[in-house]
């Protein structure tokens, strides 16, 4: 039994296209998934807002509006304003045609500061957050200009204390800014769990082609080993033993690749990350198993079985886009034992579980799914896999 093991491994290894679809396959996507989102989580951070500002007479003589200019464009993370000083106001208005700027800023001969807008036609989508906050912060400047001119007018003996001008000032904070994951939402961690989901299902090619060949009338190694002196039971256990451990080292070949050579978070949980791929790929054995356990079907009509059978689930898994997204999503919503019963989507959900929950209730309990499936898949390769008897090899 322990020859059989060794020289299954043996063989497997020798298989080119197991190893290209179950180990090469998913570390060349991982790499294309890092190179195309790599400047994804950016999108969704805040960038200093490409403004217009008039440098006129008008807005020297605003000394207080041209600090605030000064302040809010210095360079940093809490830089608001990316400035763009221009002359005169075609000067802006041309910035504004060309896209370069989404504002114009231009202080008036009443000495107060008005915000210009592109005309709707020119409107680019994202454009109206960015406005939103120069409306506000006109309006907040203008607002306490007047308070200031009105304080002066009636109590002018306020401003000789220094607490009371930095309070006209000092907006203050009344929210504060909390997670209900246990990690940072990201856009782009969601694409490598669902390919690892796409990857352990390829990775049952390994006991498909393995237990194929131990079939008497599918392959001359079959029929050789069934007239061996190994009994059938021992064969098929060391066989899939085999195909288990290489199943096994090829997603976590993968793992190791995204992990810490794209640096992909999994929330600093690699250990029960390592026991997911086992029970991941012990779920990819069974499968594989059960369909390279069917009777009088040849070898390559059960490799595009189960191709087409990893594309299909991995679409539903997320994996193609934000549209195949879209639709996991909503058929988890609407049809979620459908959902349930999808291997990649489920191997997806155990990295999702690690990843955003503190405790690791949902973890073991999208395990417990996993192992749910396998056995069922254990079932249909056991009743393909009972003893059978041919009239001729």
């Amino acid at each position: 039994m322990w020859n059989t093991f060794k020289y299954t491994i043996a063989a497997l290894l020798r298989e080119k296209n197991v190893l290209l679809w179950a180990l090469l396959f998913p570390i060349v996507l991982a790499s294309l998934f890092f190179v195309m989102f790599a400047n994804i989580e950016e999108a969704y951070e805040f960038q200093p807002i490409p403004t217009a500002i008039v440098d006129n007479g008008a807005f020297e003589d605003a000394e207080s509006f041209d600090a605030m200019i000064e302040v809010l464009s210095e360079p940093g993370d809490d830089q608001v304003l990316d400035a763009h000083f221009v002359a005169d106001d075609a000067s802006a208005r041309k910035l504004m045609d060309e896209g370069e700027v989404e504002a114009c800023i231009q202080v008036g001969a009443d000495g107060k500061p008005q915000l210009y807008l592109p005309s709707a036609q020119k409107l680019e989508t994202g454009t109206s957050v960015s406005q939103t906050i120069l409306k506000d912060m006109i309006d907040r400047y203008l607002h306490t200009q007047k308070a200031v001119e009105q304080i002066a007018e009636e109590n002018p003996g306020a401003f000789a204390d220094p607490g009371f001008l930095s309070s006209l000032t000092d907006l203050g904070s009344y929210t504060q800014e909390i997670s209900v994951t246990a990690n940072k939402s990201s856009e782009s961690v969601r694409y490598f769990y669902a390919l690892l989901g796409f990857s352990a299902i390829m990775a049952a090619n390994i006991s498909l082609v393995g237990i194929t060949r131990t079939q008497a009338n599918l392959s001359p190694i079959g029929a050789r080993r069934a007239v061996g002196a190994t009994s059938r039971l021992k064969t098929l256990a060391a066989t899939l033993g085999a195909c288990w451990v290489l199943s096994f080292a090829c997603l976590m070949i993968g793992f190791i690749y995204i992990r810490f050579v794209l640096g992909i978070d999994f929330g600093g949980r690699d250990a029960a990350c390592t026991l997911g791929l086992a029970a991941a790929s012990l779920m990819a054995t069974a499968l594989g198993a059960a369909i390279g356990s069917i009777p009088k079907l040849p070898e390559n009509a059960k490799s595009g079985i189960l191709t087409g059978l990893s594309c299909t689930l991995a679409l539903f898994a997320g994996l193609y886009g934000t549209s195949s997204q879209r639709l996991a999503d909503e058929l988890a919503r609407t049809a979620p034992l459908v959902q349930a019963a999808n291997p990649s989507k489920q191997v997806a959900d155990l990295f999702y579980s690690l990843y955003y929950y503190d405790t690791l209730d949902q973890f073991f309990a999208v395990i417990t799914v996993i192992l749910a499936i396998t056995a069922v898949l254990a079932l249909v390769a056991a009743i393909f896999m009972r003893r059978q008897r041919y009239a001729s090899l």
